[in-house]
């Protein structure tokens, strides 16, 4: 005689990385059970179907990117994304308007008046932050002071100003490092915006992922920026305030995001907390989402390419950075060995000049268009 199945089964739980369907409650449509070792949509009958990333773009994943506790939240479960997520309020840092513009969206039938509000903040950073650069760049270049920055002047040699050039160029390139992982891996852009395993239930996805595109592109012009303005100032005060000045307009959209904001969403998520609790207890089952498998693998691979196509961007903006600025403390110091403190500009300054080449060349072509 068959021996009846015992309680301990149901009390355990299955004992694998794939959390009972009581761990779920705010998967939505965007959550779908995933291994952690390796990259698989859910097939229509269910079966595990891998996904391929090709290319030069592997080499360029968000997983070379991230630090060890970074991965690890990109593989929470939408239980614990919710955790995390109140980590963030409570410590009022980390989300930016467009993050804030995905809560709300989600969440816009009790917060109608409010949509609005985070829009326009939304647009006016789109309007400022990269428009506004480039018009700043168009207008710093048009009306430079010293076109003539490859001409050899033995009369006008200032040693420290190019000296201090390639230190500031270097460190830059370095900062920007830094800081590029730091804004691209903040908040809700730490989640998984590749496969959307764990996005909770109350995050439109779309607009979190606009905003980490538009934030890559916004500091990667920045960098870009801070390298011509660099190389084209006249002296070393205007070097380091048009480098903090630019820093400032990246930072617009974190600076938009009031305390009532991040406090609105700690509430939020409390509220959803006891609100499953209550599920839970009362045994309904908690409500799952319909994936559409053969939609959601060409979405990955988009995403995937995405991600790794605007970190490529960033890397060779960085590479442009960095090496006139190496170019320059080398060639300096050996210049100055070779002629007792006395360098050549014309030799000193010869990867400015193919930066300014590039520059002119560049608008050249934007005014033809």
């Amino acid at each position: 005689m068959p021996e009846a199945a015992s309680d301990d089964e149901f009390d355990s739980g299955p004992e694998i990385d794939e959390p009972p369907s009581e761990t779920w409650p705010l998967c939505g449509s965007h959550a779908v059970p995933h291994s952690r070792d390796t990259d698989a949509s859910i097939d229509s009958d269910g079966s595990a179907q891998s996904i391929e990333i090709p290319g030069i773009y592997g080499l360029l994943s968000d997983r070379l990117w991230r630090s060890k506790t970074e991965s690890e939240i990109a593989r929470l479960q939408p239980q614990e994304v919710m955790d995390y997520l109140q980590e963030c309020a409570e410590g009022r840092e980390g989300l930016d308007a467009f993050q804030f513009l995905g809560f709300i969206w989600a969440t816009r039938e009790r917060c109608d008046h409010h949509v609005v509000l985070v829009c326009l903040k939304c647009l006016l950073c789109v309007c400022v932050q990269l428009p506004g650069t480039i018009m700043i760049l168009q207008e710093l270049h048009f009306e430079s002071k010293h076109p003539e920055t490859g001409r050899c002047e033995e009369d006008e040699i200032d040693l420290l100003h190019m000296l201090m050039l390639g230190l500031l160029g270097s460190f830059e390139a370095m900062f920007f490092l830094v800081r590029y992982r730091s804004i691209v891996y903040s908040g809700m852009y730490r989640l998984d915006l590749e496969k959307l395993n764990n996005i909770p239930d109350f995050v439109r996805p779309g607009p979190v992922i606009f905003g980490r595109v538009y934030n890559m592109l916004c500091y990667s012009t920045m960098c870009w920026s801070s390298l011509h303005l660099l190389y084209h100032a006249p002296n070393m005060l205007e070097m380091i305030l048009n480098c903090v000045a630019l820093d400032f307009m990246v930072e617009m959209d974190n600076m938009m995001v009031t305390s009532a904001d991040y406090h609105k969403l700690q509430k939020h998520i409390m509220d959803e907390k006891q609100r499953n609790e209550q599920l839970h207890r009362s045994g309904l089952p908690p409500k799952r989402g319909h994936s559409e498998p053969k939609r959601r693998s060409r979405s990955i691979c988009f995403c995937h390419n995405l991600w790794s196509t605007l970190h490529l961007l960033f890397l060779l903006i960085i590479m442009v950075n960095c090496l006139p600025g190496m170019s320059f403390l080398i060639t300096g110091l050996v210049q100055l060995l070779a002629s007792c403190g006395r360098p050549c500009t014309h030799t000193l300054l010869w990867p400015l000049s193919i930066v300014s080449e590039f520059w002119d060349e560049a608008f050249r072509v934007t005014e033809a268009v």
